[in-house]
């Protein structure tokens, strides 16, 4: 046995099945060359005072299961960073599962099964309601692949974000569709930017139109970018 598995090296494991207690049936050994091994040990009681032991490789499973708890620890880290989450909805409209960084954007926080649709409903703007059951009601009754589209939502707080949301279907063997998988990502920093920035262009072609100078500006090729209202006269 491994160092660590070093508790159950005097334990009298027949006892322990004798007495029904639980045992411990996964153990790391250490083969003669130093690797190490994961191994499953099943025991199983025969007739009295007799007992057979199954002892399994399990080291391939082990280093899969470490794999994907690695690969999914980056996977949860990258959709924080990218404000980027996943959710699923079937056709009768019941959410079957939200990821964690759904709940992050929707700002729900000690919930652990996802809300119903109407509570989802709920938390998306009175003004974009619509939007959101058309487009969903469009990708369970056609088969037009990817569906993009923007929405809003208005949290009980009172605060707006502006969601981006890409729909797949996913069918059945038989062809109909079995659930959507809904890509949402929070964009409102992004919006934000960019409304201030179409505040700014207006402001400044305001200022530009009243002026009573001729405003012409060229790009490289000598094609116009931008001339205000003078110089259109």
């Amino acid at each position: 046995l491994n160092t660590k598995e070093k508790d159950y090296r005097n334990l009298n494991i027949l006892q322990l099945v004798e007495d029904g207690k639980k045992l411990k049936n996964e153990f790391e050994l250490v083969r003669k060359d130093g690797k190490l091994l994961n191994v499953l040990l099943d025991i199983e009681e025969l007739q009295k005072d007799r007992y057979i032991a199954y002892c399994t490789d399990i080291t391939e499973r082990k280093v899969l299961e470490k794999s994907f708890a690695r690969k999914s620890k980056l996977l949860v880290e990258a959709q924080h960073v990218s404000k980027m989450g996943n959710w699923t909805i079937s056709p009768s409209y019941e959410i079957i599962e939200w990821s964690n960084e759904i709940y992050n954007i929707f700002e729900i926080k000690g919930q652990k099964l996802p809300p119903k649709f109407q509570d989802y409903m709920q938390l998306v703007h009175p003004d974009d309601r619509e939007i959101v059951k058309e487009n969903l009601h469009r990708q369970f009754t056609t088969k037009k692949g990817l569906l993009s589209y923007k929405y809003r939502i208005k949290l009980p707080a009172g605060n707006i974000k502006h969601l981006y949301n890409i729909s797949k279907q996913v069918y059945k063997k038989d062809g109909e569709i079995d659930y959507l998988i809904e890509t949402v990502q929070d964009i409102t920093d992004r919006t934000d930017i960019e409304e201030k920035l179409r505040n700014q262009r207006d402001r400044a072609q305001m200022y530009l139109n009243i002026m009573e100078l001729i405003l012409v500006i060229l790009n490289e090729k000598g094609q116009v970018t931008l001339i205000n209202r003078k110089g259109c006269r």
